[in-house]
């Protein structure tokens, strides 16, 4: 519950592009206290070149001051072609993190309309992580410990693991349609 995820939309209701990135906010509050960050979105995107990225420190999630009150500034980062990157700061511009996405947004691929429709907000991570699947399932209210269908988020077959989603299939090669369609959620009878 220490952690906050960083989300990044762009597309309205029907969702076109989503970059997420895990920070944790410093000071960090009691255990188990819920903690709303408040932040308003910059519209004017800061150049890349301009920009000394922040890596985090033995794979941890970047650490971003935030004092509660406080409201964070989030700021795009991109050169000509693409959105590389986020900057958060604190409201006065002291603590600065430049945030770089391992996969970039590329101009080309959105219009004028997806880029009126970016929205970025800040949530707290709240749950157990768990990397054992049959307790995943109990986690998450899946009846079911099936071998055949183990993914808790949709119903893939285990041996169609491999095959990368529409999405990702999109964005990387915008100019073909995928190969494959994305497996049901599991929603309704399926979860």
């Amino acid at each position: 519950d220490n952690y906050h995820m960083l989300v990044l939309t762009i597309g309205g209701e029907k969702i076109k592009v989503c970059r997420c990135v895990t920070i944790q906010p410093t000071p960090s509050p009691e255990p188990c206290t819920i903690r709303q960050i408040s932040s308003t979105f910059v519209k004017d995107p800061i150049t890349s070149d301009d920009v000394d990225w922040d890596e985090p420190h033995d794979n941890l999630p970047h650490t971003v001051s935030y004092c509660d009150g406080d409201v964070s500034r989030l700021c795009l980062i991109q050169t000509d072609e693409e959105i590389t990157g986020i900057q958060v700061s604190n409201s006065n511009n002291e603590h600065v993190v430049n945030i770089e996405f391992m996969i970039p947004i590329f101009l080309e691929s959105l219009s004028d309309t997806d880029l009126r429709t970016i929205k970025i907000a800040i949530h707290q991570i709240l749950g157990v992580p768990s990397n054992d699947y049959k307790l995943n399932h109990s986690l998450t209210g899946i009846c079911s410990a099936s071998a055949k269908n183990p993914c808790v988020c949709c119903m893939a077959e285990s041996n169609n693991f491999r095959q990368l989603s529409e999405a990702l299939h999109r964005h990387r090669n915008p100019a073909s349609d995928p190969p494959h369609k994305d497996a049901p959620p599991r929603e309704g009878t399926n979860s």
